[in-house]
């Protein structure tokens, strides 16, 4: 059986370190830098209601998280594909970093990736760079 909205949610916090407070400040600043006229507001006690399954978030509210959760991953995934492209700094071959990265993110989130699979896709990012690079000549 699938996860709830709210375990799911209380697994991604816990992975990220975050308490409630944080969370929901987290929450309420992504608003603010990406959706200006947005009414909503998130608060500690209403997380740790849906973490506890005592409510269900509103449909507005559910969508916030779920971008805000999908726009971190694709950061933490383009920080690790830059950390093991500088880690193999020798290629030859590869397109701009900015391009490769921007596609991978849009494949990545296409494919659904969420935090859950974070480790297994950095793994293979770091995988794929071990196995193409090419040293190159001094």
């Amino acid at each position: 059986m699938e996860a709830s909205f709210g375990e799911q949610l209380h697994e991604k916090r816990l992975l990220l370190n975050l308490s409630l407070a944080e969370l929901a400040h987290d929450l309420n600043d992504w608003l603010a830098i990406n959706e200006h006229d947005s009414k909503l507001a998130f608060s500690k006690s209403m997380i740790s209601r849906w973490e506890n399954g005592k409510a269900d978030p509103q449909l507005s509210y559910a969508n916030v998280v779920d971008k805000y959760f999908m726009e971190l991953g694709a950061g933490k995934v383009k920080e690790a594909i830059l950390m093991a492209h500088e880690m193999t700094s020798k290629t030859q071959g590869i397109e701009e970093e900015t391009e490769v990265v921007n596609k991978i993110i849009d494949l990545l989130t296409q494919k659904g990736f969420t935090l859950n699979n974070f480790d297994a896709v950095i793994a293979r990012v770091k995988s794929y760079y071990e196995k193409n690079a090419t040293i190159k000549e001094d």
